[in-house]
């Protein structure tokens, strides 16, 4: 049939899929497509007739943004998306579910659906709480988010909170992965931390170097597993699969633990044999998800408290104080550099019971930006104190200016540290404050004890 007109060509189009002939139909409609990509329709009878749920999302995505007709194609859009996210909910593929039920909620804020698949693909039980309840505001009476939710919030009750090991960030001792650094924290996710793009590389190396230290000073399973995992989130498998065996014989009759190693065993004999990631299907054999992976097994009391990073006993040390786990990190990282050894800690207020452990720092690098501190005071204080009134003090902070600074120097700070910095600003912040104190450095001189007196003539 020849079409003369692009209405006809659309109409032969639409002949040749109600009869049944859906391949010849597609490849008309995407040659109209291509032709005329304004066209909303055209867009929509392609995903109409594509057997792929993510080629159907993506037409009806352009039909959407040349439309005029925005809620009759929205609705077709979300029927889609709740297709195409159900697909990959039950591949396991839970990174591109979240985002088709969040584009539906783009659409549709309303949608319970898209909710309580949310729910279901949360991360932890508070992040699913709230999208359960979000349910019941739309819909108080929807029994499914009530049982779910009373479910959710029974096992609650046993979840406590805890710290990252590897930022400080708070978590529950159910997450899988921590919010603030983007860590795979569990090793039910094991092929989610080899491939892991997100995490902070150079907080985990600093973290490996921390719990290495614990660990050799006191093995446990909780700082091998973690040594393991900070291991797997930067794609070291083989050594990473090294602590995952020592944290197993230090409980070896952890049968669910036995159970993930075996998995992530696997998974090292399958890229051996192929040499390459694995496909969203063969994934699924290796891993259960984030749904069904239970707690981190891991008594919050075991975790590597702060301080987190602790100085050889009897050695000059630098103190830093850092509640930001970004600058600590990088703050860190030149104080290794320089072979310091270092004594860490986020919270201000431990820094007392920290010296009266540890004997007193050569050095303390102290954070001005955390609200529960004030630096100036706690430099006057800790210098106040005779064991410490030689101790170089660098404030930082993230306020600039030649306020700042004085206002540093009055408290009895060396130096005044403005954020951000870079690395040869610390390093020479150092060598400043780390000199021998002359005195009319921080002294005025005395005034003679007679002033010439100028004559005019």
């Amino acid at each position: 049939m020849h079409a003369d007109t692009t209405t006809d060509r659309i109409n032969a189009a639409i002949t040749l899929a109600k009869a049944g002939n859906r391949e010849e139909a597609m490849r008309l409609f995407r040659g109209l497509a291509t032709e005329f990509p304004q066209l909303d329709t055209v867009w929509v009878w392609c995903a109409t007739l594509t057997g792929d749920n993510a080629e159907a999302v993506e037409y009806l995505e352009r039909a959407f943004q040349v439309t005029t007709s925005k809620e009759k194609v929205s609705e077709r859009l979300i029927r889609a998306l709740i297709s195409s996210g159900t697909h990959y909910a039950k591949i396991k593929d839970v990174e591109k579910a979240r985002r088709d039920f969040f584009r539906v909620i783009d659409l549709n804020s309303q949608n319970e659906i898209a909710w309580l698949w949310l729910a279901e693909l949360a991360p932890d039980p508070h992040t699913a709480t709230v999208y359960l309840e979000q349910v019941l505001k739309i819909n108080p009476n929807n029994r499914q988010a009530q049982m779910v939710l009373a479910t959710v919030k029974e096992r609650g009750k046993t979840v406590r909170k805890t710290r990252c090991p590897f930022c400080s960030a708070e978590i529950h001792t159910t997450d899988t992965q921590c919010g603030g650094c983007r860590s795979i924290l569990h090793l039910s996710r094991i092929t989610e931390a080899i491939n892991n793009s997100n995490s902070n590389q150079q907080l985990l190396r600093t973290s490996i170097s921390r719990l290495h230290q614990q660990h050799e000073a006191k093995p446990t399973f909780t700082t091998a597993y973690f040594l393991g995992m900070a291991l797997a989130n930067l794609g070291e498998f083989s050594d990473a699969l090294y602590y995952f065996d020592a944290a197993r014989s230090y409980q070896p009759d952890n049968a669910a633990f036995a159970e993930q190693l075996r998995t992530a065993r696997m998974y090292e004999q399958h890229l051996k044999r192929t040499d390459k990631p694995l496909d969203q299907d063969e994934d699924s054999i290796f891993q259960e998800g984030p749904s069904s992976s239970g707690s981190l097994m891991i008594d919050p009391e075991e975790l590597p408290a702060i301080p987190v990073w602790i100085p050889p006993k009897g050695r000059p040390y630098t103190l830093l104080v850092e509640h930001s786990p970004t600058f600590r990190a990088l703050i860190l990282k030149t104080l290794l550099e320089q072979e310091r050894h270092v004594g860490e800690l986020s919270d201000g207020n431990m820094i007392g019971e920290f010296i009266a452990q540890h004997g007193a720092p050569e050095l303390l690098l102290l954070d001005a930006d955390y609200s529960k501190v004030d630096a100036n005071e706690t430099t006057t204080s800790l210098l106040s104190q005779p064991q410490l009134a030689e101790l170089p003090v660098i404030i930082m902070s993230s306020e600039e200016g030649f306020v700042y600074s004085m206002k540093s120097r009055m408290a009895g700070a060396r130096e005044h540290l403005s954020k951000p910095f870079i690395e040869a600003e610390l390093v020479r912040a150092i060598r400043l404050a780390c000199q021998p104190i002359r005195k009319h450095d921080y002294e005025l001189e005395a005034p003679p004890t007679a002033m010439p007196i100028s004559v005019s003539q």
